[in-house]
């Protein structure tokens, strides 16, 4: 449901809600702040926004609904010049990293912001709670698997796939 509603908001160039709570004030806060620092600084001066926690493509599409009501859309499609890397950490995030990517490169509304972006996806992998939860072994190899299942879903939608550790 919450994938549909942010699809439908994308498409429509929904505008934020008149009220906003004190934690929505502060979430706009941060992309105005990004904004800033690109405009004041140049576009190198804000990095990847990493989605903590990602566990589907919802996490992500949020970052570009919230982007777009800062102000940060630019040009006549609305484009949000900043590279969004969901943060796979966790077992079951490790084990559906692959799936979950596949499912967000399918995403019309994300792949034309992939496609304003390079065609390149970034991804942090975390090794913490794989470790905390199934062990330092049996994380590694998660890592491995994820790894190779999220560059099996970039090659088959002709996106180049770019990885950050976080350790």
């Amino acid at each position: 449901e919450r994938i549909e509603r942010l699809r439908d908001a994308l498409a429509r160039d929904e505008s934020p809600p008149q009220v906003l709570e004190a934690a929505g004030k502060r979430a706009l806060w941060v992309f105005e702040a990004m904004d800033y620092c690109r405009h004041r600084y140049g576009a190198a001066a804000v990095g990847s926004y990493v989605v903590s926690m990602a566990r589907d493509i919802d996490d992500v599409l949020s970052v570009l609904l919230l982007a777009r009501w800062a102000g940060m859309a630019e040009g006549p499609g609305g484009q949000v010049p900043l590279d969004i890397a969901p943060l796979f950490e966790s077992v079951q995030a490790l084990e559906e990293a692959g799936a979950i990517i596949a499912r967000l490169l399918a995403d019309p509304a994300y792949r034309a912001h992939l496609a304003d972006r390079g065609n390149r996806q970034a991804v942090m992998l975390g090794y913490s709670d794989s470790n905390k939860s199934a062990g330092v072994v049996a994380s590694r190899w998660l890592l491995r698997r994820a790894q190779e299942a999220m560059v099996a879903a970039c090659d088959a939608a002709g996106v180049q796939l770019v990885v950050f550790h976080g350790r």
